[in-house]
This record gives structure tokens, sequence and C-alpha cells, in this order.
């Protein structure tokens, strides 16, 4: 079943108690795109993957979540399912919400297209999200806002200029005559007047008139704002009304985040396929930004979400890895309709929230969703073959795959431990090569004969990854190509340099470390206060304590990686900035008219969401208090920004090591 912001609010109750009555809640999701950055390579760690991830693909929108609930009936000894298929897409609620920027990814697009996704249906009828952060930080602003409003009688007047003084007195006269108690109708609209005329008459009504039964306020007709003069209620009353609704708004505005914190709280198996990236973007949209250490990541997604399975790793590990040679979800499916597997089945509990396997629906995010349950029933049905009774309550069948995602192209690492450490993995066996640019793989292959079959990945024009494989001859190869090539001198050394896997990395860290020392005695000199009447001896008093500080270095990531920045520029404004409560004094009768009010002079702006950052976020912070953040010290100094510059992208420390000079 469809569901938009049209059904939403009425779908609502019965989507939670599907879900709070469920035995596991099958996911799936659709995107705008995929990755728009560095690709993972095949000698990635965990980590490095999750950093590529996160700074490639969160960018992009989760436009579609399907989430199909499953139950086991003890009378049929079926399973019951109820399918839901969301369209999600964070559009502000009358102007509460988040203003978002996004990407796109034009092959993700018409791949969408040609498997019949309604564009027109996600941005009309999305439906509205916001992170928990967000919400957090909108019901400050809201709250601040009418405190502000409360407080408003002691503010300074404004001086009315003389150009609008005639439309102020004849806006108090229309006010006038409708107070009368002859005057029948209820409200009086003033359209055509902008933001500071609306507040000058808020300013001169209120002082001229009594506020017991005569109110202002402000209604929005076809996204124009109109002041509208109202018999009935107070000035107070109306200000508790407005503040309500705006509340009702933003709850609106929360949306589709509702339905994930519900399945957070219920602590419920979630299940998914290859779903490392659905669980990111559910993550990052509905509840806190992603952070930057991989560590802080894994405890954030177990926390909520304690028990997921992935059964794309499911269908890669024993015994599923000798029965199902592919894992896509088309080449498993087709393998578990045959034996020794056998289907499961599961009748829809209603027929509204149901699809049929006969009617292929593949890449609409709740079918996917719903074939992932039976895929998931089936998978575990066989590992409990031999059991008389099969439910999903049997831990210790499932223990093994719990909390591990399935992550793909990395040679030796196949998932990420939610949990805990993965194991290591011994790159003793691969070797990092730079050779003169009209070496071809034949030459590298060449070079390794001796040693076996070789699997050659490159890095660039210039520098390859060699990995053996027979294991056992790394010692040979250390020996006589890369000991032997150095011993020599320099006229006989052949044209190439090997180094290990670890002699590479830690001298890409000691890199890194020299740059940053670099960086930060530039960023020590340019705070360094000069004084002309002193001599140019410089005093240890000059520095701060701050500046005094070492880098930093995130043991988390491995391999002597420094904990960067990797702060992307942008020209979005955080909503804090519109919190009257942090809004800088200012002479109010300065350019007022061309200031956007709204009905109590409140310039009322979209809060918009900032691009993401890799600057690790508190769970307490909004994705607009992170951004303000990042504005308020960027007129600063930036040691990490610059830090950045001279080291550029991964590619720049392989070409550290690009081809040497021989002669």
């Amino acid at each position: 079943m469809d569901v938009t912001v049209n059904n939403f609010e009425e779908t609502l109750p019965q989507v939670l108690d599907a879900i709070s009555v469920s035995d596991f809640i099958a996911i799936d999701g659709e995107f705008t795109g995929l990755r728009n950055g560095a690709d993972v390579t095949v000698y990635d760690t965990p980590a490095q993957y999750y950093a590529k991830l996160r700074d490639g693909s969160l960018d992009f929108l989760l436009i579609q979540v399907g989430i199909c609930t499953f139950k086991y009936d003890e009378s049929t000894k079926k399973y019951t399912y109820n399918a839901f298929n969301f369209y999600v897409f964070p559009r502000p609620v009358n102007r509460v919400g988040v203003d978002t920027n996004f990407l796109c990814q034009a092959s993700s697009i018409n791949f969408l297209c040609n498997n019949g996704f309604d564009f027109n249906k996600l941005f009309k009828e999305g439906i509205p999200y916001l992170t928990t952060a967000d919400e957090g930080a909108l019901q400050e602003e809201l709250t601040a806002k009418y405190e502000y409003l409360n407080n408003s009688d002691s503010l300074t007047k404004i001086s009315i200029p003389e150009h609008l003084v005639s439309v102020i007195e004849d806006a108090c006269n229309k006010i006038e005559k409708f107070l009368l108690p002859e005057n029948q109708e209820k409200e009086l609209c003033f359209e055509r007047l902008n933001g500071f005329q609306r507040k000058l008459i808020f300013q001169t009504a209120y002082e001229k008139f009594s506020t017991n039964n005569f109110s202002l306020t402000t209604k929005w007709v076809d996204n124009s704002p109109i002041l509208v003069a109202r018999k009935g209620k107070s000035k107070s009353e109306q200000e508790k009304e407005n503040y309500e609704k705006d509340l009702n708004d933003l709850r609106k505005a929360v949306g589709f985040s509702k339905v994930i914190k519900h399945i957070s709280n219920s602590k419920k198996l979630v299940v998914g396929h290859n779903m490392m990236l659905d669980i990111c973007h559910i993550v990052n949209r509905f509840c806190w930004p992603l952070p930057e250490s991989y560590w802080e990541f894994k405890e954030m997604v177990h926390e909520l979400f304690p028990r997921v399975i992935d059964t794309k790793y499911m269908c890669s590990a024993y015994p599923f890895r000798d029965l199902i040679p592919s894992t896509d979800m088309n080449s498993m499916m087709r393998k578990l309709k045959e034996p020794p597997f056998k289907f499961a089945e599961a009748d829809a509990e209603m027929a509204e929230y149901s699809y049929s396997m006969n009617n292929n629906k593949s890449h609409e995010a709740g079918y996917d969703a719903h074939i992932t349950g039976l895929a998931f029933i089936t998978l575990t049905s066989y590992l409990g073959k031999n059991s008389k009774k099969i439910t999903l309550i049997t831990p210790e069948l499932l223990k093994p795959y719990e909390n591990r995602l399935f992550i793909m192209k990395i040679m030796d690492y196949s998932y990420v431990n939610l949990k805990g450490n993965e194991p290591n993995a011994v790159r003793d066996h691969v070797f990092h090569i730079t050779f003169p640019k009209e070496w071809k793989t034949n030459d590298i292959m060449q070079l390794f004969s001796p040693y076996g079959n070789v699997h050659v990945s490159y890095c660039n024009q210039f520098s390859a990854w060699v990995t053996l494989l027979d294991q056992q001859k790394s010692e040979l190869v250390v020996s006589n190509l890369i000991e032997s090539n150095t011993k020599d001198s320099i006229a006989l050394r052949k044209p190439y340099r090997l180094i290990t896997w670890s002699k590479f990395h830690e001298e890409k860290s000691t890199l890194k470390n020299d740059l940053r020392s670099l960086v930060v005695a530039a960023s020590e000199s340019s705070r360094r206060p000069s004084y002309t009447h002193k001599s140019n001896a410089s005093s240890s008093e000059d520095i701060s304590a701050a500046d005094a500080q070492p880098p930093v270095h995130d043991k988390s990531c491995g391999e002597g990686k420094t904990n960067e920045s990797h702060t992307k520029s942008s020209s979005q404004t955080s909503g804090d900035v519109n919190c009257p409560r942090k809004r800088k004094k200012k002479n109010l009768n300065d350019n007022m008219e061309t200031s956007n009010f709204d009905d109590a002079g409140v310039a009322p702006k979209l809060p918009k969401r900032p691009e993401l950052s890799s600057e690790i976020p508190s769970k307490n912070m909004s994705h607009n208090q992170n951004h303000k953040r990042k504005k308020e010290t960027s007129s600063t100094y930036s040691t990490d920004s610059m830090f950045d510059k001279l080291k550029g992208d991964e590619d720049n420390l392989h070409k550290t090591f690009e081809e040497p000079s021989w002669e």
C-alpha cells in the first residue's frame, strides 16, 4: 500500500500497531543516488568504507521506504504480514521544518523511472520528516519566539516613517469601524502589506485599541501573508492559539520519523538485504546526524536498532555460501525457490497492505521489503529444519548473523560488526609498487612471475597494489624484490619502488603528521600578535594553550589515520539565527521596510539543512546547530582546513610515491 501525506495520519495508528505486535520487521529504501565521491577499493578497511559512504552518499535523498511487518500465527503455523510503501520527502509544513538541499544521480533517477517510480507523487505527496535533533531545535525556536512575543510590550517602540503614516492611519481607521458594535463582520483582512507595514499596524493598533476582545494575526493565502483582525479573542488568546498551531505543524513536520522512532523503541528485529546504505540513511535522516567516527557510528546504530540481520550477509556465510553462489536479490530469490530450500509463504492480514508474488514490483521499496522478509523466513527455516517448532524466537540460530552488515568490494572484509571488532585482515602478502609510466600490467606480472599468480589493482598511472595469491611467497618478495633493490647502488637499481602494505601506511601516516605539524606551525605564526615596539625575539607567551596542543589522532580509524575535518563549504544559514533570544540588538528604525516580518514582527526564515560535515556531531546538537558552530568558527584561522588543502585526496598520497628519479 502506498502511504503519502494524504493518508499518513489515518494510516499511522495501523502502522504503529503492526510494528508493536510483529516478530520482525523487514525494511528497504530507494534513493536519488548512490555515491558521489571516492570509490571503495579492494584494500579499504571497514572504517574507510564507512567514511567513503558517509562523505559520498548522504547528500542524496532517501525517497521511498518500505516496511513490512511479519508475525507468526500459532493457529495456522504460518506468518502473516502488513506491507507499507512510504513516499518520504523533507518538505516544511506551513513553513515549519528544515529546507533541505540534496543531490540527484542521473543513472539512479533513470533507473527508478524505468521501474515505475512516481516522482509526481513523491514531490507533491511525500511525507515530511525531521531528525530528532532538528525537532528539538525547532521546538526551542518556537518557544523562544512566543516568549519574545509575550514580552513585546516592553520593547522599544518603532517610529513610523513619514511616508507610511497615512497607510497606518488608514488601517487603524478600518479597524476602528470594524470594532463598532453594529459591525457584524468577524474578520477584517488587509492585503498587499509588507512585513514592516504589518509590524507597524500591530504596534499601533494594539496601542490604540483594547486587546481584550480584539486580536491581530497573519494567515497565508496562496503563499502570500495577509494581516487579519479578529473579534472575540484577546491578544494573549490569539498568541496562544498561534503557538499551539505552530506546535501542531511541527508535529506534522516530524511525519515519517515517528515510524522509525517506534521501530527503534520497540527493539524488534530489523531485517534488510544489503542494508548498510539503508541503515546509514535511516539514521541520518530520521534520527541523528551520522558521526565521523566509525566506532561512534556502530555504537549509535546498535543503540537505535539492537537486533539487525542482513540477508545478503547470511547468504555469504556458512552454510548458505555453498548453496547460494550469487547474493544479489534476484539470484538469491531464484535459489531459495529451489531445493534444498522451501520458499516461505505468508498471508496478508489486510488486502490493502499486501503484495502478490505473481505481480513483480521490484524496486518498489514496500515490495522489496516484503520479499526480503520472505527470504529471511526461508533461510531461517532451513537453519532450523531439524527442529519441530520453527519460529523466529530462536536466538541461537540467528546469533552468528546478527548485527553484521554486508559490505561489498573489499577483498578481506565482508561485513561491519555493529557489536564489536571485525577480524583483523592479514595483508602481509599485499605490496604497493611505484613504477615508470611506460609500464603496463604485463611488466608488473613479469616482475612477480617467480612468485606465482598475482592480483593487480591500480591506484593511478604510476602505482598499484599487488596481491600474491600464494601468501607463503611474501618473504621471498621482501628479500628478492625489496631488500635487494634497495641495497644496490642507484645505478643498478631496477626502475620500481616496492614496499609492503604496512610500510606504505606507515609512510602515509608520517606524511600526514608532517603536514599537520607544518599547518600547526603556520597557524601559531599567524595567530601570534605582532608588537612593533618589541624586538624580533618571539615569546612563548604569544602562543595560546590551545595552539600548543599536539595534533589529535583518531585511533579508531586505524593505520595511524589522523582525525581530520573535511568541512564542506556552505552558504546556507542556520535556523538558530532567527531565534529572538539570540538575535543581536539593532536599531529597528534602520532599513526596516525591506525586512520580511511575520504577523508579530519576527522574521520567519526556514532553517536550511546544512551540508554534511565530517565534524562529529553531538546527539544533543541538530544539523542547524552544527552548521551554526561551523559558521561561528569559519572566520578564525582553521588548521584543519589548511591541512586539508595541503593534504589533498587519497590519490595524492599515492602520488607521493610516484615515479622516482632513476638518475
